[in-house]
């Protein structure tokens, strides 16, 4: 008995069928996985990869020149450990001034010499320098983000920038230009920080520039730019002078003595 050739080809047909729907399946199952891998890639990887700054604000050039050897190592434990981004009426300068400003925190237990860290808003330069001064251990150390500089070792240190309040990054460089430390910040209100505490990075209002991230560190904080009643009086006034002391554009003004 002969085979029916129509049932053949359906049988045929059914069998290709088959066989490209089995491969679809396979093709889907692959792609899923691969997903899943990228995904579980992205999970693992740290959020701010190992990265170098391109421009420096600290060279002639106004470029990234190698000093040769690696540095980053040295400065591991070196933390960007509170921003304030609104700075409206919390935390002055030495002139009285409010501005933005970044912490520094050494959480080793050795001193880290500072000379040639850099600091930016930016993810491809640098925008201050530090100078040759060490940060003792768990010491920390404030810079201003006024659109400044200084520098001088024995002054507050201002940087050439200023933050968002709503919200980017700030990082860290060794002095090869690579990154030590980077801080990404959330929108923040005026006169809040994003400080690093005991249970990872929370916006808080106790602010504590200098001193450690708690409201104890707050406290001490306001007690170390608070004077005792007394201890500053108005000692001497001069009013509309036609004679005596000059200021810096060697004009005659009205000036108050402090004692």
């Amino acid at each position: 008995m002969e085979k029916d050739p129509n049932i053949q080809g359906r049988r045929s047909a059914s069998r290709a069928t088959k066989l490209r729907r089995r491969r679809a399946r396979t093709n889907i199952l692959i792609m899923a996985g691969l997903a899943a891998l990228a995904v579980l890639l992205i999970l693992i990887t740290p959020k701010e990869p190992v990265r170098r700054a391109t421009y420096n604000a600290g060279t002639e050039s106004g470029l990234v020149e190698d000093q040769g050897g690696g540095f980053t190592g040295l400065y591991e434990g070196l933390i960007i450990s509170e921003v304030m981004p609104s700075n409206a009426a919390a935390v002055t300068d030495e002139n009285g001034n409010y501005g933005d400003w970044v912490e520094i925190w050494n959480s080793t237990d050795h001193s880290i010499n500072l000379e040639g860290v850099g600091l930016s808003d930016k993810g491809d330069r640098i925008r201050f320098l530090f100078p040759n001064v060490s940060l003792e251990p768990d010491g920390r150390v404030v810079v201003f983000c006024d659109n400044t500089n200084q520098t001088s070792p024995n002054r507050a240190f201002h940087a050439k920038f200023k933050m968002s309040s709503v919200g980017e990054s700030v990082y860290l460089y060794d002095p090869n230009a690579y990154l030590i430390d980077s801080v990404k910040y959330p929108i923040m209100a005026s006169d809040e920080s994003w400080a690093l505490t005991v249970d990872g990075f929370k916006n808080v209002t106790w602010f504590s520039p200098g001193f450690e991230n708690t409201e104890e560190g707050h406290r001490k904080y306001r007690e170390s730019i608070t004077m005792t009643d007394g201890a500053i009086v108005i000692n001497e006034v001069m009013a509309d002078p036609v004679t005596g002391i000059r200021d810096d554009d060697d004009e005659l003004c009205d000036w108050i003595e402090l004692y």
